[in-house]
């Protein structure tokens, strides 16, 4: 099995992840090294960290995409593995879903409806090594921003049926309702259905 999770930045994706490494000893590979790896060791691909998730999802599926297929295709080596990034979109996942039925599962999580003040006291709080060098107006431009990606996550997954768990009210519940999710073996969605969130 092979499982996607995207969903904004400061989501709680690597934090799922991790969570089921330690839980369910799935391993995982953070898009977003791939992302940092193509910007730092091979200019020639231009890849701004600083364009759009969307922007950087379309630019970075056809390495994703290869990646993936390998992962399935070289299943008894790799029975099941997580690939997380903000740098993923739901109608790739549902391609990817639809070229290989029964072995990918997709999630995305985001905070669509968040106060964005409340947002930032949390990441002041949780976060302080990465936001140092930040003012609160940048900081809260950051997170209006991922405000509207989430919002468009959410529109899209409604669209291909795909999960998309909210953080905007209750963050820990939305993690854990994602890790849930992914491992359950009854996770799968019929299309055009979302899971039931509470």
């Amino acid at each position: 099995m092979l499982y996607l999770l995207g969903g904004a930045s400061r989501a709680g994706k690597s934090t799922v992840a991790r969570r089921l490494l330690e839980e369910h000893a799935v391993p995982y590979f953070s898009l977003d090294v791939l992302m940092m790896g193509l910007v730092r060791g091979y200019p020639a691909f231009r890849l701004n960290p600083d364009d759009t998730p969307e922007v950087r999802a379309a630019r970075l599926w056809p390495l994703v995409h290869a990646m993936a297929v390998n992962l399935l295709e070289e299943e008894p080596t790799h029975p099941t593995y997580l690939l997380e990034g903000d740098a993923l979109l739901p109608r790739q996942a549902h391609a990817l879903m639809q070229e290989y039925p029964g072995r990918v599962r997709a999630c995305f999580i985001g905070y669509a409806r968040v106060d964005p003040v409340r947002k930032l006291a949390n990441l002041r709080t949780t976060e302080r090594d990465w936001l140092a060098d930040y003012g609160d107006v940048e900081v809260l431009d950051y997170v209006a921003d991922m405000v509207r990606f989430s919002r468009f996550l959410e529109r899209q997954c409604a669209q291909s049926g795909l999960a998309y768990f909210d953080g905007s009210a209750d963050f820990e519940t939305a993690l854990v309702r994602a890790c849930r999710f992914l491992t359950d073996s009854h996770g799968g969605l019929a299309p055009g259905r979302q899971p039931d969130l509470r």
